[in-house]
């Protein structure tokens, strides 16, 4: 009933059910055990296990899916949305102006830069993004589940790099002087 089949850099797990039409009881109210499409002779389901997901797309979740692509694990990177705050894809750097200490920019590069660059050079090697929040997490079994929304991925691997968040102090002046 299961085939395991290498896709890529991926490990698949296939269901295929054949049931005929009659094995239904009713083709109008399908049950809640068995939310499939009544009217259809067969149903596919597919669940695709990633061997490296990564949360959070800071400098360390871009470095991880950096090395974590190279190294040809196909990451999966869940990058957060875009925010005005540090709580977005990129994270602390995209509100920063020059950063004069990163290795490799001796003359500085500003941060929002550096984040697009590393985030390039992941996608070169094979790194995958998301550009969404992570809605929960199930770390109690393997392979480990993150859901974002209603969408449930899977991964042997996880990486949480979520990183810090910039603690405001509610002056009216504090947006203008960011970065």
């Amino acid at each position: 009933e299961e085939d395991l089949l290498a896709l890529g850099n991926y490990r698949t797990i296939i269901k295929l059910a054949i049931r005929p039409k009659r094995a239904f009881a009713s083709p109008a109210k399908p049950s809640v055990k068995d939310p499939v499409d009544v009217n259809a002779p067969f149903f596919i389901t597919a669940i695709v296990t990633h061997k490296v997901l990564i949360i959070g797309s800071g400098p360390a979740g871009l470095t991880a899916a950096i090395y974590a692509a190279r190294a040809n694990l196909s990451p999966l990177v869940i990058e957060g949305t875009p925010s005005s705050t540090s709580d977005q894809p990129g994270g602390q750097l995209m509100l920063t102006t020059e950063v004069e200490n990163f290795p490799g920019f001796p003359e500085g590069i500003m941060g929002p830069e550096l984040m697009s660059r590393c985030r390039d050079q992941a996608v070169k090697f094979g790194a995958m993004f998301i550009t969404d929040k992570v809605t929960k997490v199930d770390f109690s079994q393997r392979p480990f589940r993150v859901w974002v929304r209603g969408t449930q991925y899977t991964a042997d691997s996880i990486i949480v790099s979520t990183g810090a968040q910039s603690l405001m102090l509610g002056l009216q002046e504090e947006t203008q002087l960011i970065g």
